[in-house]
């Protein structure tokens, strides 16, 4: 192993994603860590997102904070059970579900469920498997620790994933001289919560479990918007609201490589989604339950393309947004926005802790903020930093 590939495992840059090795192992942070490489060291560091990470889009930005935008819409499946389990008004799922139905394309990559909390990248060629699967993952989950299948695939895939393993999936691709003709879709990511946060949540509803492979099933969003977080153990079923499960437990166990992302919102995607939430008067989500809303963005020609078709098709119901864009944005989405203005000074802090970040390239900084802000993000990262560096 590199120095630089141990620095991103030992200082919490790890995201964990699974493109570097056939092995991942459980550290006591309670996050996914490689154990060994299955390629050479020297090109693993162009595609590592703990090394470097490229917005794949950076010539068709047409806004500072949000990337390139070619269309962008309120949506929502219009299927009632994709609707109703989707974290979001399941327009993910109901494009996914459409591509493979109008022959689209030949096959769905993305995360399916092997047990409890447990999550894997699997190639899926059935609708029901992709609804069954549907629904955000708020715990540790490598896409991509079976990048081969996509390395090796004879036709055109529709691959789902976090941000940073889009960016990383391209890179490598184009690192190795693939072809790419493959379609790929993201959200909008707050950060990838270690298995501790879900752990402490179920016990401290009551589950008294020693570890994570206790828990039979987990819901932690869905049925509903936002919907509830909801855990089976042997024991008994607990329940939290999603303000809860999020803001006072998950969002509590994020990685450091999350606090410093310059990519939240799936800049590289052909088309990305988010929740359209509605906020109050202090511009803070109103977490109260309803039909789901979906931010639906489209980025390139291509997405344009199956975005009419799935539209065309009545497979999502879509409102498109006003001509302030950013303006809209900002409102519907105020934390991703925040986050894109604040990255850089993160940057700085953890640069003058002696750790390194990743090398980007193509990103903006996100707009202009004032000195409170910039004050606010930098000594929170400084002060941060030991915390997430312990071993």
């Amino acid at each position: 192993m590199s120095n630089r590939l141990k620095s991103v495992v030992s200082n919490d840059l790890c995201i964990g994603c699974g493109l570097c090795t056939n092995e991942l192992v459980q550290n006591p942070r309670g996050k996914l860590i490689p154990t060994s490489f299955r390629t050479d060291v020297e090109e693993i560091e162009q595609f590592c997102p703990g090394v470097s990470q490229v917005n794949h889009n950076q010539w068709n930005r047409t806004t500072e904070k949000f990337g390139s935008i070619l269309k962008a819409y309120e949506s929502y499946s219009t299927d009632k059970v994709i609707r109703e389990k989707g974290s979001s008004g399941g327009t993910i799922t109901a494009i996914l579900v459409s591509l493979l139905e109008q022959n689209l394309v030949d096959g769905v990559y993305g995360l399916c469920n092997t047990h409890g909390v447990s999550y894997e990248g699997r190639i899926i060629s059935s609708a029901a498997k992709i609804v069954a699967n549907a629904g955000s993952k708020y715990c540790p989950s490598p896409t991509l620790l079976r990048a081969e299948e996509i390395e090796e695939y004879q036709g055109r895939l529709a691959i789902v994933a976090k941000p940073c393993e889009i960016n990383a999936i391209k890179s490598m691709l184009e690192c190795k001289g693939k072809k790419d003709e493959h379609f790929y879709i993201s959200f909008f990511c707050a950060g990838l919560p270690n298995y501790s946060g879900t752990l402490t949540l179920v016990n401290d509803l009551g589950g008294h479990i020693s570890s994570t492979e206790d828990i039979l099933s987990v819901n932690y969003r869905g049925g509903g918007w936002p919907g509830k977080f909801i855990a089976k153990t042997m024991t008994g079923t607990y329940e939290a609201s999603y303000e809860k499960s999020w803001g006072e437990y998950l969002n509590q166990t994020l990685p450091l490589i999350c606090k410093i992302c310059p990519d939240g919102i799936g800049m590289s995607a052909d088309i990305v989604c988010a929740d359209y939430w509605e906020t109050d008067k202090s511009g803070y989500p109103v977490f109260d339950d309803k039909p789901g809303k979906s931010l639906l963005i489209v980025r390139t020609e291509n997405g344009k393309r199956v975005a009419d078709k799935v539209i065309e098709n009545n497979d999502i119901g879509v409102m498109p947004l006003g001509i302030d864009l950013e303006s809209s944005l900002e409102k519907v989405q105020p934390l991703q926005s925040t986050r894109r203005s604040t990255f850089k000074y993160r940057r700085i802090a953890l640069n003058l802790k002696g750790i390194s970040s990743p090398q980007l390239k193509g990103f903006s900084y996100g707009g202009t903020i004032g000195l409170k802000e910039k004050l606010r993000a930098f000594v929170g990262m400084y002060l941060r930093v030991d915390k997430h560096v312990k071993n």
